[in-house]
């Protein structure tokens, strides 16, 4: 959304940029109880669309088929260790193609034991099947605070390779996030990529408004035990009856992209844990509190 930020400097400029690039996630359940998603949102904006047990790739079709004629970017998750060999992946991404889809998310998949003979990302693009239906923007996972089963210098390695291919391929590619509760592990990585490489565009992950039980749970399902941790630190009462919103993330976020120039989070990509409505109104509040600052600072 044009929030008028050009006119501006300084935080408020910082904090209307990343809000004009917002992504959400949203299971097909989730966008059939918004039907007013279109009216909400302006056109273009990416709505992405989880692999997860107990949605049929049917139901996931439907919706991307839903957010292409409502002018919205569906962007499905492929999970590699979901797939159980290249006539599915092939499959998959003709049915894509079919339904509209022009990007993806590639993840590995949070499953124990791989369907088929595809553990990572990389296998994925290794096949060319990518390639061959026509996906020239992807998105890759990365994981600010490290992951359960991978150290940081293999998840390191792992997005130089994706990289590697994006260049050698003409592929458009951009990183997104795992959720957090607080800035300084989003900044931290985002510095480590300026650094040392890939140069890849940050959405940084943030979840929406939710009590903090809610996310206390999403957070050690997920493995983001930094984060969950900082819930934790929280007396009883506000863990249990309290709710948390993402503000002071983005404030901190706003003051570390004006700070820095050339840094590499580029928007934001929200997690509806807290429901999809939730996430919505906080974005239009948060929207319209930004647009009254630009205002007064014209």
């Amino acid at each position: 959304m044009d929030l008028g930020y050009q006119s501006v400097s300084g935080p408020t400029a910082a904090r209307a940029a990343l809000l004009a690039d917002v992504s959400l996630e949203a299971t097909p359940k989730q966008l059939a109880g918004a039907p007013d998603l279109a009216a909400r949102l302006p056109a273009g904006t990416a709505i992405y669309l989880p692999a997860l047990d107990k949605v049929a790739e049917t139901a996931r079709l439907e919706a991307a088929r839903r957010l292409v004629r409502e002018r919205l970017r569906p962007v499905p998750h492929l999970a590699a260790r979901r797939l159980a060999g290249t006539g599915e992946l092939d499959d998959r991404l003709a049915a894509w193609r079919d339904a509209g889809v022009a990007e993806l998310l590639l993840i590995a998949g949070d499953v124990a034991r791989p369907a088929g003979p595809f553990t990572s990302t990389l296998d994925l693009l290794a096949t060319g099947l990518l390639e061959r239906h026509g996906f020239k923007r992807l998105g890759v996972a990365g994981h600010p605070e490290g992951h359960p089963v991978a150290d940081r210098e293999t998840l390191a390695a792992a997005l130089r390779a994706k990289a590697a291919y994006a260049r050698e391929h003409d592929v458009e590619m951009w990183i997104v996030t795992q959720f957090a509760f607080e800035a300084g592990p989003l900044a931290a990585f985002e510095a480590g990529l300026r650094d040392a490489g890939p140069a890849l565009p940050v959405r940084a992950g943030l979840p929406g408004p939710a009590t903090a039980r809610t996310l206390m749970t999403y957070a050690w399902q997920c493995g983001v035990g930094v984060s969950a941790r900082v819930l934790a630190r929280r007396p009883s009462a506000a863990r249990l009856l309290g709710r948390w919103a993402p503000d002071a993330v983005v404030d901190a976020l706003a003051r570390h992209r004006g700070e820095r120039p050339a840094s590499l989070v580029r928007g934001l990509h929200v997690y509806p844990f807290g429901g999809l409505a939730a996430a919505l109104d906080w974005l239009d509040d948060a929207e319209r509190r930004v647009a009254e600052s630009v205002e007064v600072e014209r």
